[in-house]
């Protein structure tokens, strides 16, 4: 049945919709820290390498959960 071949692909949609969801959330908050001129170059360079660095996470925790299954 469709379910049993693609059973591994269904059973990401979940996370797989939730990285798409924190993935917009973090371009919204990388415009808003680009625009927002109370804060120093330094700052939102800060900002924006952690912003960085959780994309790079998430896609990781993606990429292993898709791999153990």
């Amino acid at each position: 049945s469709y379910a049993d071949r693609f059973a591994d692909e269904l059973g990401l949609a979940p996370l797989a919709g939730g990285f798409k969801q924190r993935m917009g959330e973090l371009a919204k908050e990388e415009r808003m820290i680009k625009s927002d001129p109370n804060l120093s170059g330094p700052q939102k360079r800060a900002e924006l390498d952690a912003i960085r660095q959780e994309r790079i996470e998430l896609a990781k925790d993606l990429i292993n959960e898709r791999a153990g299954r």
